[in-house]
């Protein structure tokens, strides 16, 4: 859409009011969007509950049990919210954290790269735009496929692999024939799909892999290293007028290095997921004897 946009709306201004006035209506979500349950637990709420959760039943079909006694939380200390810097106290924890952190600026660099350097590629820019940004979409589809079927550390660390060979070959790729840009469209595309599959691996395995006190924190840890991928971009693209490689390249690199150190991430696929700092430092624990 924003393709189709930028070609019939050429002032950058009315460009940026008709893609961003939309998200105003993101605001009546407030109304429908429900409270977390475990939130109302904690804060004694327990009307709010109850209310809640016959509405999930309502949505999903489900009958909701006439005999259903719901205790609050609000004293339990396993509920108690962690320090951030409780996830650097402990070896493992901290080591998964500073991983999926690089993981993630990786992928947020490499995505938005690739997006950015659409100009860069040679062609229509609007199309190439266009064809980078759609295969977004059956990558969507595709990751939840090999997430699933064959794991959250190979989908993300393969990925990452073949997406740094796809880009550093689309850097040498020269561009003086229309067959050489097509190539380099072709495996920019290739590249955004792999990176599309990467990003929602590192999605869930950082879910996956910190304790439920922790998780909030170590996911908006992974998020802010995202942002600052996100915005980088704008300056690796920049490279280019230094040389046209030279952006390619430097995404290759990186994209190789997060695939390697994600390699230090545990596999959680069908894994119990754990709720304390605790349940981590039992589990190496374990391997330590063993």
């Amino acid at each position: 859409m924003v393709a189709l946009l930028a070609f019939l709306i050429p002032d950058w201004k009315y460009l940026n009011l008709a893609t961003s006035a939309p998200g105003l209506l993101i605001i009546l979500v407030y109304f429908y969007l429900p409270e977390s349950v475990r939130w109302l637990l904690v804060n004694d709420r327990m009307d709010e509950v109850e209310q809640t959760l016959k509405r999930v039943a309502k949505v999903n079909c489900r009958i909701y049990p006439t005999k259903c006694e719901i205790k609050s939380q609000k004293n339990n200390s396993s509920n108690r919210g962690g320090n951030i810097l409780e996830l650097f106290h402990h070896r493992p924890t901290a080591i998964h954290t500073l991983v999926c952190m690089f993981v993630w600026f990786a992928c947020s660099m490499v995505y938005y790269g690739v997006s950015l350097s659409t100009g860069k590629l040679g062609g229509n820019i609007y199309l190439v735009f266009f064809l980078t940004s759609i295969i977004a979409i059956p990558a969507n589809f595709a990751a939840t496929f090999f997430i699933n079927r064959y794991g959250r550390k190979k989908s993300l660390s393969l990925s990452l692999f073949v997406t740094a060979f796809t880009m550093i070959g689309a850097a040498l790729m020269p561009t003086d024939h229309i067959g050489f840009v097509i190539s380099r469209v072709a495996l920019a595309m290739i590249a955004k799909f792999l990176i599309t599959t990467s990003f929602n691996a590192a999605y869930l395995i950082t879910l996956e892999l910190l304790p439920t006190t922790l998780r909030n924190m170590g996911m908006g840890l992974s998020s802010a290293a995202a942002r600052i991928g996100s915005f980088s971009a704008s300056y690796v693209i920049f490279l280019s007028e230094v040389n046209h490689i030279l952006p390619f390249i430097l995404m290759g690199i990186i994209a190789v290095l997060s695939a390697i150190v994600s390699f230090i991430l545990p596999e959680t696929k069908d894994q119990p997921t754990k709720e304390t700092i605790s349940d981590d430092k039992k589990e190496d624990e374990m391997e330590m004897k063993v």
